[in-house]
Formats: C-alpha cells, sequence, structure tokens
C-alpha cells in the first residue's frame, strides 16, 4: 500500500492519531519570514531558508518546477562517472533503489510533520527538536551546513577543473581563486527575489548543457562504441556517495508542500517529480558511462572535445554553476546569521556596520568554499565525501531515527523493521563509503 496525500495510508494510521504541536517548540528565527513595511525598498529580504513564495499560493506546476530546480544540479554532471565506478548494471539498480528510498524518506518527514500539525506547517528543525530535542535541531542543522556548504565547494572545484581545460594557462587552483570575489558579490546579495532570478538563469544554462552532453555522447558512442563494465562491486561505496549527493533534496520538502496553495496534492508533485529526475540520472549516467566508456571523466564536460562548440558547452555549465552558488549557500548563510547575530531585524539592517558585519561572515563562507576546493580538488572524490557524510545523514538516517521516535508502538512491526533496515543500510553504508572516499582522497594528494 503506497501512502496517499494524507500521508496515513502508509502507515494505516487513523488521523486522531496526530498530536498537538508542543508549545516549547519554536521554529529557529532564521525560518521564519520577516515582515517589512511597504515603504521600505527590500520587501523580501532574508527570507525562509527555502522559502520559494512566501505564502501558500504556489501552483501544483510551479511546485513541480521547484521541484526540478531543487534536484538537478552539479552532482548530474559526475553521474557517468559514477557509473563507470558501479558498472551499468549495478548502477541502474543503484540510482532506482536510491530513488524508491529517498521518495520513502520524504513520506516518513511528511508523516513526522503530520503528526506534530495537521496541517505540516512544521520545519525540518521543528522535527528534530520535538524528537530529541536541542541535539535532534543540531542534527538537522550539521546535516544541512555539511551538505550545502559541500555543494559550494565542489561548484568551486568544478569551475576551476572545467575552466583550466579550456585554457590551460592558468592552473585549476588560480581559476578557483579568480571566481571567488564573484561568488563573494553574489552572496551579498539580501533580496531572495533577485536569488531566484539567478537560479532560473542558472537552470536554463545548466538544462541547455546536459543536452549537448547527450548529444556529444552519442556521437562519441556511435564513433567509438568503447566498452563498458556491467558490474564492479569494488567501485560500489564510491558510486554511493554521488547518487545520495545527487538525490538529496529532502530539506526542501516542508517549504515546498508549505507554499502550495493545495498542499494535499503534494505526494503526487513528489512522486512525478521523482519519476522524471531519476529519468534524467538515468540518461546521463547511461548516455556518457556508454559514450565515454573506461575514459569516463569525474565530470562528463571534461570529455568534451577540443573545439568551440565544445568549449562554449563547458562555459554553460560554469555560467549556471556560478549563478546557483548563491542560492545554495542562502541556508547556510541565513542559519550562521541566526547564530551569530540573533535575530536580523529592520532596526540593525539600517545600520552600515551591521551590514558589513554580515558581508563579512558571508565572505568568510565562501573563502572556506574556496580554501577547501583548492585542498580537495577533485570533484568526484568530493562529492563522494559529501553525499556519504551529509546528505545520507539528512535523507536516510534522520527521517528515519525521527519516525520511530514519534510512532514507536502506533506504526506496526513491518514498518518498524523496515525503517531499522534503512537506518542500518544508511549508516553502514556512508561510514564505508565515507571511509574509501578518505582513503582515495589522501592517496590522491600524497
Amino acid at each position: 500500500m503506497t501512502l496517499g496525500s494524507s500521508g496515513n495510508a502508509l502507515l494505516n494510521l487513523p488521523t486522531s492519531y496526530h498530536s498537538e504541536v508542543n508549545s516549547t517548540i519554536s521554529e529557529p528565527d532564521y525560518l521564519k519570514e520577516e515582515t517589512l513595511s511597504v515603504d521600505q525598498e527590500e520587501p523580501n529580504v532574508d527570507v525562509d531558508v527555502h522559502d520559494f513564495d512566501g505564502a501558500s499560493d504556489t501552483s501544483v506546476s510551479r511546485t513541480f518546477i521547484n521541484f526540478l530546480k531543487s534536484y538537478v544540479g552539479s552532482g548530474i554532471l559526475g553521474l557517468p562517472s559514477a557509473f563507470m565506478q558501479g558498472g551499468m548494471i549495478l548502477s541502474v539498480i543503484g540510482v532506482l533503489l536510491v530513488a524508491i528510498i529517498s521518495n520513502y524518506c520524504i513520506r516518513l518527514l511528511l508523516q513526522c510533520a503530520q503528526d506534530i500539525d495537521v496541517n505540516c506547517r512544521v520545519s525540518f528543525q521543528q522535527i528534530g527538536e520535538r524528537c530529541y530535542g536541542k541535539w535532534g535541531r543540531f542534527a538537522v542543522d550539521f546535516s544541512l551546513f555539511i551538505s550545502q556548504v559541500g555543494f559550494c565547494c565542489a561548484y568551486v572545484i568544478y569551475v576551476g577543473t572545467t575552466m583550466n581545460k579550456i585554457y590551460d594557462g592558468i592552473p585549476e587552483y588560480g581559476y578557483s581563486l579568480l571566481v571567488l570575489p564573484v561568488f563573494v558579490l553574489l552572496c551579498w546579495i539580501r533580496t531572495y527575489n533577485w536569488l531566484a532570478l539567478v537560479s532560473l538563469a542558472g537552470q536554463g544554462l545548466m538544462s541547455l548543457g546536459l543536452l549537448a552532453v547527450l548529444i556529444y555522447s552519442i556521437i562519441s558512442l556511435a564513433e567509438n562504441n568503447p566498452g563498458v563494465k556491467l558490474a564492479n562491486w569494488s567501485g560500489l561505496p564510491l558510486y554511493f556517495g554521488t547518487i545520495v549527493y545527487t538525490y538529496e533534496g529532502i530539506g526542501l520538502v516542508m517549504p515546498m508542500r508549505k507554499a502550495m496553495t493545495n498542499p494535499q496534492k503534494y505526494t503526487k508533485v513528489l512522486d512525478l517529480g521523482y519519476v522524471t529526475v531519476t529519468v534524467m540520472y538515468l540518461s546521463v549516467g547511461c548516455l556518457g558511462y556508454l559514450g565515454y566508456g573506461a575514459g569516463t571523466a569525474s565530470e562528463i564536460t571534461s570529455n568534451l572535445p577540443k573545439g568551440w562548440i565544445a568549449n562554449s558547452v563547458k562555459v554553460m555549465t560554469v555560467l549556471a554553476i556560478v549563478f546557483t552558488y548563491p542560492v545554495q549557500m542562502f541556508p547556510v548563510i541565513s542559519m550562521l546569521e541566526q547564530y551569530v547575530f540573533g535575530k536580523v531585524t529592520v532596526e540593525k539592517r539600517m545600520s552600515m556596520s551591521f551590514e558589513w558585519q554580515r558581508n563579512g561572515l558571508r565572505t568568510v563562507l565562501v573563502v572556506i568554499t574556496g580554501l577547501v576546493a583548492i585542498a580537495i580538488p577533485f570533484f568526484n572524490l568530493f562529492i563522494n565525501l559529501v553525499g556519504a557524510v551529509g546528505c545520507s545523514l539528512m535523507a536516510f538516517i534522520l527521517p528515519c531515527l525521527f519516525h520511530m521516535k514519534l510512532f514507536f508502538g502506533r506504526c506496526g512491526l513491518p514498518i518498524l523493521l523496515l525503517n531499522l533496515a534503512l537506518l542500518g543500510f544508511g549508516l553502514i553504508a556512508s561510514e564505508i563509503s565515507a571511509a574509501i572516499t578518505i582513503a582515495s582522497i589522501y592517496s590522491a594528494i600524497v
């Protein structure tokens, strides 16, 4: 039986089980929308960390587009390399399994939210606090920090590596340093509406770049027909990290559902979105690996031939990454500013010195991502590590832990055993993948 829009079919629970929101649990200030008067110049400053529209007026089609924008990122460029690590058959099976598990864990999170509040108007952090107090909230914040900062580090690595393929007169770390001031200026943006426009531009360029990559892969397959492995068991740990990295988007579940005009239809959007991105992942992974075989690069754009057309494609993907960087950093900025400065009120923003303190914090974050990227300039290994450590914690482990805490004794033995199995799988797979990835990074550096 599958979980319907009400969220009860999966666990076979009556709606009477919904509990009232614990009054001691408060939504962190950095997740609250700041309301400004109409005569002020910045009407949408520092809104919800992942708030797409700021109100419950988003249509089903717009939510679907937001879903795709959230799931199609730099990870998809590393999928052909991941398929090379796992082999064709094992990789396809792995993508399907991770898609099913990720979808299931999102449903667990929605069930937890509905148990706390019948309208699901709670955040991931609130669910964590309800289950395990401040440590539950900290676990969510930690996984969010690792995942989002990790994404941004991977972006810096990708820019350096890809630009060096176009013109190798500047080393990879040189390009990484050159792009940091651009990232700093983009991260100084205060208004989320501008970030949304930047993100839209990035997604458009990424879509064009992926289409070109698929065309080049098909041409390479027809001309060279390189051989591929059907299964490579030894490469599965490295494969696991990349796939989990690619599917990480569970932190956007609550805001997307909250922003919908008809939130009861969210599970339909979720299912359609997962089918769509899974088809995209399989297409890029399979065709990229089939096109270049054992020579598949860590980022598929590095396999593109020389010439102005291929270089234009690389530039498009680089620009897509540049435009996406501030959107990925935005949740971390909002979270850390709340921890460091407290609630960012209108009165505080009137102070120029305070605004420069905020700029300073954002600059430090960008510089950190640059230094990490220069220290570990291996795109595929880095996204493996981020996927194994941060993304698996947020996508698999925490939803199972929270659900078992809230529904222990109510969900039935089969669901409990399934959650325990997924929890064990997430812990063991992430530890093995992280350990092997760290060892591979060490070997690559020394």
